[in-house]
């Protein structure tokens, strides 16, 4: 003896009804217990499991500082894209590379950052002596005595 189907929490539209009965028959053939509930109960869980659109949101017109060597800017963010670190939130980065030198001295910044696989920019490092280090007692006696 055939049981009747349950009723439906909810209505649907008659022209529905036709591509309910398609998919389940379609699931029949994987699946021989597969019925109209079973559809309605995977079709209630998607609706409710559905994610919700989001409101798109237009980009965000950039305002580069004017001291800012925009192509080794842009250069560092294609880096940090592929090596797939976080995304800058902020400008802050970009103000401080901004303030690190003209416009060749941030890009000489952005390539050794980039060399030294780095996840943030930093100021090169400068040799203060141009003779290089000493070392030895004499010459802290010699610094001691031209003061």
């Amino acid at each position: 003896m055939k049981q009747k189907q349950k009723p439906l929490s909810f209505s649907l539209h008659p022209d529905n009804h036709a591509y309910i009965e398609a998919v389940v028959l379609k699931q029949k053939k994987t699946n021989s217990r597969y019925n109209r509930s079973m559809y309605m109960d995977d079709l209630i869980t998607h609706l409710r499991t559905k994610a919700k659109p989001k409101a798109k949101v237009g980009l965000a017109e950039i305002t580069y500082p004017a001291s800012l060597n925009i192509k080794a800017w842009d250069k560092w963010i294609e880096f940090r894209k592929k090596a797939k670190y976080a995304k800058y939130k902020t400008d802050a980065t970009m103000v401080k590379l901004s303030k690190m030198g003209n416009d060749a001295e941030q890009l000489l910044i952005v390539q050794n950052s980039i060399d030294m696989q780095y996840q943030g920019l930093f100021a090169l490092k400068t040799n203060n002596s141009a003779s290089g280090k000493t070392s030895g007692n004499l010459s802290a006696c010699e610094d001691f005595i031209n003061g």
